[in-house]
């Protein structure tokens, strides 16, 4: 595979992954698209009134930083709220759930390492 260093919003591909409703997230770092083999970058752009059904990553560790927008974010029955240019540590097996406050919000999730596409969730 040829190492693509930089991978834009409009060519990154689409994945909505189980559980999410109203949102969509583009994968713009991860083996398929840049090579990277120890984390996976996604941007993600949440409808208002999106959710992220309560779940968990057992072999994963994950940042939300929070671009636009407001998100409540609940780990492990801890309530807080995501605001632009914050970051949420989501530690390996935390369970974890994600709702958007008033308009739509935008996020990038760090996730290493990468997430086993062979399974539903890690």
């Amino acid at each position: 595979m040829t190492m693509k260093r930089m991978v834009g919003l409009d060519e990154a591909p689409e994945y909505v992954p189980p559980g999410h409703y109203k949102g969509v997230d583009k994968v713009l770092v991860s083996r398929e698209t840049t090579g990277a083999r120890n984390l996976e970058v996604w941007y993600g752009y949440l409808e208002p009134d999106a959710t992220v059904a309560p779940h968990s990553h057992i072999n994963n560790e994950q940042v939300y930083f929070v671009i636009k927008g407001k998100v409540s974010i609940c780990i492990e029955g801890e309530k807080m709220i995501g605001l632009p240019f914050k970051s949420i540590f989501i530690e390996r097996g935390a369970e974890h759930s994600v709702e958007v406050l008033g308009e739509y919000s935008e996020v990038l999730i760090i996730t290493s390492p990468p997430p086993e596409k062979t399974s539903q969730e890690n």
